[in-house]
């Protein structure tokens, strides 16, 4: 066959495909995101638009993922919103290094040869090239064999999503791509940073949202919101919940975050991330955000809890805090402790409601020291009842602080006791009532600086069957 008839073939088949999509992979480009704590929803503008019949009433939207990335996204989320669609059709391509026009290879015409000739792809259904130095010069191939990439090595496969959409719907804004990704999350991460013992300063809280984007491709996002609580997308797929963010609004300043979605996703909060431009995740990277303005309240005190042993016991207090969050619901994430700047210490810090307080414990305090002393006053092992004389003695060796503990033991391993003879302290600084409360003992002791010592003690009767009325 002559080069010219080829040439004619070819320019035919440039008219017959004048109007198909080349795919496009580079295609998260101001995106909106909704960030979940192990997902994302995104919202994707449209790109590729075409028309199925000639009254333009019906319109077509094109959108390609690689193979990897389509494996990260749920399916059945794949949606069109602000249009009526028709249908959807998803093609998988398993050889698009030959499906896409323009792609450029180096080809050796006979393998004995020791020069190969650069070519270029144009009609991948034909197996159609031409040269690129002499692009008068097509030629058809019999395989893909012995042929070289040019550059870069190609798309890996791919899937084509297609939606076939009534353009007479009443659109209030342009059409979006929606669907759910897991290459996208985010986790509320928190840093407490405390003053040091009678310093003036005011403790600080900064939230950040750490955004990790473990997909492929690089994603440029134009607004975003964070979705705290409870939702999973392992059952039925997750709906968009209201109207998706709008790309005309400005987002709201960052004191005014946290609001709640409403009745039908009651206990799920949204943060609006105040993003004066646009931000860029590239593939495998984190990224970390300011969400929310904190503003909490920090009580700390000394912390001792265990559960009621027969064996005397000594050893040091931990360190606990109060923390309220003043009203603000307070995502579940990861608190690092600091006391300016010096690290103490973190934990996983639940779901705090507005208001609600928890209680964080830490190591211990090597000032602030314990002695238990267990004895035996009546009974034993044999008899219907033992009783026992439980003492302690907490020591500050604090040369310049007072501290005030915590205290809780448990009995709850027995199923019939009682606690007598509470002795309370002689100085408690009118701290909360110490005594018994259900299976616990608990209460606040206070303890002077410099050495001094502060002693509680009880009797505690364990029945081995349930006592009379008379006992």
């Amino acid at each position: 066959m002559s080069y010219s008839i080829i040439a004619a073939i070819f320019l035919a088949t440039i008219a017959l495909s004048s109007s198909s999509s080349v795919p496009s992979f580079d295609n998260e480009r101001n995106v909106l995101v909704r960030f979940y704590s192990d997902f994302a929803q995104l919202y994707r503008p449209v790109t590729m638009k075409s028309y199925v019949n000639q009254e333009q009433t019906m319109e077509q939207y094109q959108f390609y993922f690689t193979e990897r990335e389509y494996t990260r996204i749920l399916e059945e989320s794949l949606t069109m919103l602000y249009t009526n669609v028709i249908e959807r059709t998803i093609t998988f391509y398993p050889t698009p290094n030959f499906a896409v026009n323009g792609s450029r290879y180096f080809y050796r015409r006979d393998p004995k040869q020791n020069y190969t000739v650069e070519i270029e792809l144009v009609n991948p259904d034909d197996r159609l090239f031409r040269e690129v130095d002499q692009p008068d010069r097509y030629f058809y191939l019999p395989s893909y064999d012995h042929l070289t990439y040019s550059n870069q090595v190609p798309v890996m496969p791919y899937y084509e999503v297609t939606f076939i959409c009534n353009s007479s719907y009443p659109q209030t804004q342009s059409p979006l791509l929606s669907y759910i990704d897991r290459n996208l999350q985010y986790t509320p991460r928190y840093l407490l940073d405390l003053p040091s013992f009678g310093s003036s300063k005011q403790l600080d809280m900064y939230a950040y949202a750490d955004i990790r984007n473990t997909g492929e491709q690089t994603i440029v996002i134009k607004g975003a919101e964070l979705i705290a609580g409870d939702i999973s997308v392992r059952g039925r797929p997750l709906d968009y919940f209201r109207t998706a963010l709008s790309y005309e609004s400005s987002v709201g300043d960052v004191s005014s975050f946290a609001r709640p979605l409403g009745e039908q996703a009651s206990g799920t909060y949204v943060y609006q991330l105040s993003l004066p431009s646009s931000i860029t995740l590239p593939a495998h990277s984190l990224k970390s955000v300011p969400f929310l303005e904190t503003n909490v309240t920090v009580e700390s005190f000394l912390y001792y809890s265990s559960v009621f042993s027969p064996v005397n016991s000594n050893g040091k207090l931990l360190n606990g805090y109060n923390l309220t969050s003043v009203n603000n619901f307070l995502p579940t994430g990861r608190l690092f402790l600091r006391e300016q700047g010096r690290f103490l210490g973190h934990i996983d810090l639940p779901d705090l409601s507005a208001n609600e307080t928890y209680t964080l414990v830490f190591g211990s305090d090597a000032d602030v020291s314990y002695h238990r002393q267990v004895t035996v006053l009546q009974g034993d092992e044999d008899s219907a009842s033992i009783t026992y004389y439980v003492e302690y003695i907490f020591e500050n060796f604090k040369p310049s602080r007072d501290v005030q503990i915590y205290f809780l033991e448990s009995f709850s391993l027995f199923k019939y006791f009682k606690i007598q003879n509470i002795s309370t302290p002689t100085n408690n600084k009118n701290l909360p009532n110490f005594g018994s409360y259900g299976t616990d003992l608990r209460g606040y002791v206070f303890i002077p600086r410099q050495g001094s010592q502060t002693m509680i003690s009880y009797n505690l009767i364990v029945y081995k069957d349930k006592p009379s009325v008379n006992v």
